[in-house]
């Protein structure tokens, strides 16, 4: 048993209060700046509990256009037959 079996509990209710009160429009950085608790713990505790978080939100690739072989050449006889 944890000598300290509150502080996890006290943790993740910092981290709860702080992303709520944000709407989770807020990094990793703000939330160490809001609570004092390191990002690691904030991140670990963001993930256990499913907070979005900005950081988190990855960006979607730039999406990838098919191009016609002739455009990509500039070729006339590369050209596709339709």
């Amino acid at each position: 048993m944890s000598r300290r079996p509150f502080r996890a509990a006290a943790l993740h209710f910092l981290v709860r209060r702080f992303v709520k009160s944000v709407d989770g429009n807020c990094t990793y950085r703000e939330i160490e700046e809001g609570t004092g608790i390191n990002r690691e713990t904030a991140r670990r505790i963001c993930h256990r509990y499913g907070y979005p978080i900005e950081h988190d939100r990855a960006a979607l690739p730039p999406p990838v256009m098919a191009v016609d072989r002739f455009m990509a050449t500039g070729r006339t006889f590369s050209r596709n037959s339709y």
